[in-house]
């Protein structure tokens, strides 16, 4: 069953981001992976799969990605996980949340900082850390190799790649984890991106216009 992977994607908040809830075939519990905003809608989309969040993951620490995650925490009794170089983030979460109309939110507290080349376990999966920083300092991918599928953020998306233009934010950043850390894997590995439909390592080898040449 390690080569089996079932993924809910709950579109939330105002941004449209994806926050995922992935697990085993038949699993009750399971790995959620960028719960944004919405919390309300987030819980209500999670307890229609009939599945827990044992552990909750952020590709990065921007608003749309990690605003739910305190909720999420309180509600199912989850820990939280991201990349030491996001908490300058987190510490400006709340006003971020603010500012850009999504209401208030509380800034979350991170029970363990991940560093590339890490594994995660959860609810029977793992999942390979990719430190893939451009996007933010700290951006992370999140590969499960037994289904050949990546949780990219905002690091790279269907045809596009993440703005680099934000604090903390690299161009040669992202272009470089982009084709050292992403481009290295199977062409036929699933990318979900943290907006925007999915895709393959080998299209956008191929067709990503950003990162060609």
């Amino acid at each position: 069953m390690e080569n089996l992977l079932t993924v809910h994607t709950l579109l939330n908040g105002p941004f449209e981001e994806n926050c995922y809830l992935v697990h085993l075939p038949g699993s009750r519990e399971g790995i959620l992976v960028d719960p944004g905003s919405s919390p309300k809608e987030l819980k209500e989309g999670i307890a229609g799969t009939g599945v827990k969040p044992v552990l909750i993951l952020a590709t990065h620490g921007h608003q749309d990605h990690v605003g739910a995650v305190q909720e999420m925490k309180d509600a199912f009794s989850a820990p939280f996980h991201c990349h030491r170089d996001e908490e300058e983030l987190l510490e400006g979460l709340e006003d971020s949340y603010a500012f850009y109309g999504m209401g208030s939110t509380r800034r979350p507290k991170v029970d363990r900082y991940l560093a590339d080349g890490e594994q995660v376990e959860a609810a029977g999966l793992k999942l390979a850390v990719l430190h893939t920083p451009g996007h933010s300092r700290g951006s992370l991918c999140f590969l499960h190799r037994g289904s050949a599928t990546l949780f990219s953020g905002d690091t790279l998306f269907r045809r596009s790649i993440g703005r680099s233009d934000f604090p903390g934010g690299s161009a040669e950043a992202i272009l470089n984890s982009i084709r050292g850390k992403l481009f290295t894997l199977p062409e036929d590995t699933r990318v979900l991106p943290g907006h925007g439909g999915e895709t393959s390592i080998g299209a956008e080898k191929r067709e990503n216009p950003f990162v060609k040449g």
